[in-house]
């Protein structure tokens, strides 16, 4: 994420709700399509912890290749809770998740996991996939016509975070955060 999220202090202004723990654990789709979409100090907690964790993967010259909420498990809302991200290139996430360049047929990168993660966090922040379609196809023109509703649409009133998502689901590769350095 930018430098300003860093040290994270600001998520401490965000309002937080009590996080209830969950019996068994659920992958992050599940519970968000079960309690909604998770507060923004949640959401954006668990995007750090993700970015974090395929950070090492990408410093090691490799992809994680399948990173979606279909893919990652969670105790609980909070994200100072236990979770885990399903093992590398599974091939489970939706097309949703894909990167344009990987729709086009590239091989899953570190530009295709960043990506993933700003999916992700925007999933978990309205409870919507930026773009959606059935096919390739179908998502690569929803690319080329529409841009995501802003989080503001979705009653979340952060306009740094909405500035950040705009930038990181950028389908110009050119304009595009395509690392996770420049993520965080």
């Amino acid at each position: 994420m930018p430098s300003a999220y860093a040290d994270c202090s600001w998520l401490d202004t965000l309002r937080r709700q009590p996080a209830p723990h969950l019996e068994p654990p659920r992958l992050l789709n599940q519970l968000v399509a079960e309690l909604g979409p998770l507060d923004g100090a949640d959401a954006v907690g668990w995007a750090i912890r993700l970015l974090k964790s395929v950070e090492p993967v990408h410093a090691s010259g490799h992809a994680h290749g399948d990173i979606s909420a279909a893919t990652i498990t969670v105790a609980a809302v909070s994200f100072h809770s236990a979770g885990t991200v399903a093992p590398m290139l599974k091939g489970s996430s939706p097309l949703a998740y894909l990167s344009p360049e990987r729709l086009r047929g590239a091989s899953p990168s570190p530009t295709d996991d960043a990506w993933a993660i700003a999916v992700t966090l925007y999933f978990m922040l309205t409870g919507c996939l930026p773009y959606e379609g059935d096919s390739e196809a179908q998502l690569l023109r929803r690319l080329e016509v529409a841009e995501p509703a802003s989080i503001t649409n979705h009653g979340l009133i952060d306009e740094q975070l909405d500035r950040w998502l705009r930038v990181a689901l950028c389908p110009a590769l050119a304009t595009r955060m395509v690392s996770i350095p420049a993520m965080r």
